[in-house]
């Protein structure tokens, strides 16, 4: 249950206990926790949970958040879950919606610089009541969550191999909902965190 936000100026922030998943030049997943405070753009982090052994790989890949389920195989491509019900944030996404990945440039290499996996559909609403939730889709049913294989590399941005699952993504807007803003000034903004995709024929 943990998350990096977007500042006033886009820019993104880790929170304090944030959590990665490390495969630490091997293919076993090893739990890690962000030492640094909430704001902070760099830190370093600590080992949790994970053992050692696994086969060994020629780059250490990290992803978050963190996930007992995450795997790579011998090629560093890595299966992970993209969210299909995403969590309501003010002024950004909600906890665990943005994945991030990093690679180091060799197997000795510590320095890890995370790249977003997806982009963002932001919907601004305005208007009288309160939204509890919003469902997101492609009008020509696109998958937009589920389980993901992805490939990245210490020189270019990771890749969405394969997605299997949901055409639809839900997001939550608490026991109480959100209420809108009673103006276009005033409009309030729902983020979603969505994977590369071609809306070919349009969203809904």
């Amino acid at each position: 249950e943990t998350k990096v936000y977007v500042d006033s100026n886009l820019e993104m922030r880790w929170n304090s206990g944030d959590r990665i998943g490390l495969f630490d030049a091997s293919t076993e997943l090893k739990e890690f926790i962000f030492n640094g405070v909430s704001g902070d753009k760099e830190g370093s982090f600590s080992r949790h949970l994970g053992n050692s052994g696994g086969n060994p790989l020629d780059a250490a890949y990290a992803v978050y958040p963190y996930s007992e389920f995450l795997t790579i195989n011998s090629k560093g491509e890595i299966d992970l879950g993209l969210p299909g019900v995403q969590d309501y944030a003010v002024k950004g996404f909600g906890r665990g919606a943005n994945t991030c990945l990093a690679v180091t440039s060799n197997s000795s290499d510590r320095n890890l610089v995370f790249k977003n996996l997806c982009g963002y559909v932001v919907v601004n609403l305005y208007g009288e009541g309160t939204v509890e939730r919003i469902t997101l889709k492609g009008n020509n049913g696109e998958v937009l969550a589920g389980n993901a294989r992805v490939w990245s590399s210490r020189q270019s941005s990771p890749v969405i191999m394969s997605l299997d699952g949901a055409q639809e993504i839900i997001l939550r807007c608490g026991d109480r909902g959100v209420e809108l803003g009673n103006s276009v000034d005033k409009a309030t903004a729902f983020w979603f965190v969505v994977p590369p995709v071609t809306f070919s024929k349009g969203l809904t």
